[in-house]
């Protein structure tokens, strides 16, 4: 549990309340910390370094135990942006460049104090926002794919089958006609039949989307030759 906040602040900022008035007490009768932290259920260490009569270790009440991260938010931002624009651009993400780069915004710290920093606190947030980066350049894909795929869609030779069709071809069209984003991994069948379910609900959604997918994807086929049914 946190005790920086939310609950675990509650629960840290009635446990110190309380302690204050069991300090009060004469020495005697006073509970002991460790009884005291077993009672209130915060683990002893957690509650010490709460109460220790050393302000310098003391931990203020709302700040987390642990270390405190040395690269600012900005510089974290700065850095999660840098790896993301590599990704974007397939370029290899290099560690040690980042470290460069953190070495110049940061030149009170040292390389190694980077390196821990950068490692415990902005790789998580590197790694979500190269998800992200995959995603949306997958989702970019699968839009371009989607007027070629509906075209050969409706096409004489497929004439509506959606079993016919690629399972990129098949993401492509649900998610860029109908919103719904399906993983290519999966299994054929599957893909194919929740397809066929979007389009029976909404019948004419593809067919009216022919002549915009004919402008955008000319040279795949004419709609005027395209079959309008599907099955």
């Amino acid at each position: 549990m946190s005790y920086a906040k939310g609950e675990g602040l509650k629960k840290m900022s009635d446990a110190l309340a309380a302690w204050d008035l069991e300090l009060q007490k004469p020495k005697e009768s006073r509970k002991s910390i460790h009884a005291f932290a077993r009672e209130r259920n915060i683990p002893f260490t957690t509650l010490q370094m709460h109460i220790t009569t050393d302000e310098s270790k003391r931990i203020k009440l709302g700040n987390g135990v642990g270390r405190k991260c040395i690269i600012g938010t900005e510089q974290q931002g700065m850095i999660v942006d840098m790896f993301a624009h590599k990704e974007r651009r397939n370029e290899v993400v290099n560690f040690s460049e980042a470290l460069d780069v953190l070495e110049q915004m940061c030149p009170e710290s040292s390389r190694k104090q980077l390196d821990q920093s950068l490692r415990r606190t902005v790789l998580a947030k590197v790694s979500t926002a190269s998800k992200l980066v995959k995603k949306s350049r997958t989702d970019n894909e699968l839009g371009t794919h989607a007027p070629a795929s509906l075209l050969k869609l409706y096409s004489k030779k497929v004439h509506g089958d959606v079993s016919k069709l690629t399972k990129k071809e098949i993401c492509a069209i649900a998610l860029h006609y109908f919103g719904r984003r399906y993983k290519e991994s999966s299994q054929k069948p599957a893909l194919a039949l929740d397809l066929r379910a979007l389009i029976s609900a909404q019948p004419m959604l593809l067919p009216s989307a022919l002549e915009a997918a004919a402008a955008e994807a000319p040279s795949i086929a004419n709609p005027s030759e395209a079959h309008t049914g599907s099955r």
